[in-house]
């Protein structure tokens, strides 16, 4: 296998991942294709099917997530009730061929990494055996394969679907939340048997490469053409207008969030994105300046931010989110807004074009003086020209990232 890492090394030399032709490949990802934000790996994926066939594998959802609703889990397609294979039709109007597995066992929560083992082998099994029919049924021969931050399956199913080269695309730190219990040991596992590594930040090139030679830190970039036409939108209210596209989750620093909307009440804050932390979704939506869209598909997130008049990143300082490259500064920016963000990762390429504040008070006074400045002047100025031919280049990534 170690031999096919000439395409790992074309890509790198050409920064293009469109230089990727007539290949199959096949995505171990890790959330579902139909996901409400920008799903990291569809991204890839759709850029990628331009000129690729694609089988992209859906998250496995065990039997306890199905007490979550059939909002949250495609009961039908899980259960084989409606096909599990099925082709869909990307923005870009080529097709990508998605496949839901059947359902699995819960074992997330079992202290024991052996017998956490032997669970997630059955998982894998049950999993590798759908994708052995839906590789069969799409004729797929010699396939490339790419897990999206999904060590579990991209080590038990490693050499077992005929690939000529795998590779694991690590975009977050595995050391944190439920996958601090079994994460680290599994992911190393994987980083043995996969031919390359692909970081997205420098921590976690820092953290993965002392563990492989075959590791590149490829940071994120946007799609840049359908964000820039929403530079000039003009605004649907005269009030200034702080926007937050994302999750609001674990990263989340409501805290400061809620000293930025109680000090800027004639400020209206917008949110465009999940929220798992329901908690947070509670204490801030009893604010009379905030307004809450919800989760939102990701070809609707260039036209939100085009309604704002600065975007804002307040994520929690720790270990978890220093190792953290947001989408949303590639966005925000190619939209040509101004940005506001704690200081949670080390990120020196952005310096000269978002204002990192160290503190609740800084951020404040961040947000008053970026809202306070004419952002019209600022667009037909030299800093905006040159933030924009950076972004423009950012664009031309290997990989996006939510």
């Amino acid at each position: 296998m170690l031999s096919n890492l000439n395409f790992i090394s074309l890509l790198m030399q050409c920064n293009y991942i469109k230089m990727l032709k007539d290949q199959n490949i096949i995505c171990l990802g890790n959330n579902m294709w139909e996901s409400n934000f920008t799903n990291t790996m569809a991204e890839v994926m759709t850029v990628l099917s331009c000129d690729n066939k694609i089988l992209h594998i859906d998250y496995a959802f065990s039997f306890k997530d199905f007490l979550r609703g059939p909002k949250e889990v495609p009961f039908k397609k899980s259960l084989g009730i409606e096909p599990r294979l099925r082709e869909v039709t990307t923005r870009v109007n080529s097709t990508i061929n998605v496949l839901s597995p059947p359902p699995v066992l819960p074992i997330n929560i079992i202290p024991s990494h052996s017998l956490f083992v032997k669970l997630l082998r059955v998982n894998a099994r049950i999993v590798e055996y759908t994708i052995r029919k839906a590789v069969q049924h799409l004729k797929i021969k010699d396939p490339i394969i790419v897990s999206g931050f999904n060590p579990y399956y991209g080590t038990m199913l490693a050499g077992r679907l005929g690939e000529m080269l795998n590779i694991y695309y690590c975009y977050d730190e595995i050391a944190t939340g439920w996958n601090s219990n079994h994460g680290v040991l599994i992911e190393n596992d994987y980083i043995n048997k996969a031919d390359a590594v692909i970081t997205t930040s420098d921590i976690l090139f820092h953290s993965k490469s002392c563990k492989t030679k075959e590791c590149y830190l490829i940071k994120n970039g946007v799609d840049f053409n359908r964000f820039c036409i929403h530079a000039d939108k003009p605004k649907n209210t005269k009030k200034k207008v702080v926007g937050y596209t994302g999750s609001i989750d674990d990263r989340f620093d409501i805290g400061t969030m809620i000293y930025l909307i109680e000090n800027l009440p004639d400020v209206e804050f917008l949110f465009a994105g999940r929220t798992p932390d329901e908690n947070a979704l509670r204490v801030l939506s009893r604010f009379p300046n905030t307004r809450w869209l919800g989760a939102k598909k990701p070809e609707e997130i260039p036209a939100i931010i085009g309604e704002v008049d600065l975007g804002v990143v307040p994520y929690l300082v720790n270990e978890y989110t220093k190792s953290v490259y947001p989408l949303k500064f590639n966005e925000y920016l190619a939209v040509g807004k101004p940005v506001v963000s704690s200081e949670f990762a080390n990120l020196p390429e952005f310096k000269p074009f978002i204002h990192f504040a160290s503190s609740r008070e800084s951020f404040l006074n961040a947000v008053k003086e970026e809202l306070n400045n004419d952002n019209e002047i600022k667009k037909k100025g030299k800093n905006t020209i040159r933030l924009w031919e950076f972004v423009a280049e950012a664009s031309r990534g290997f990989f996006f990232y939510h």
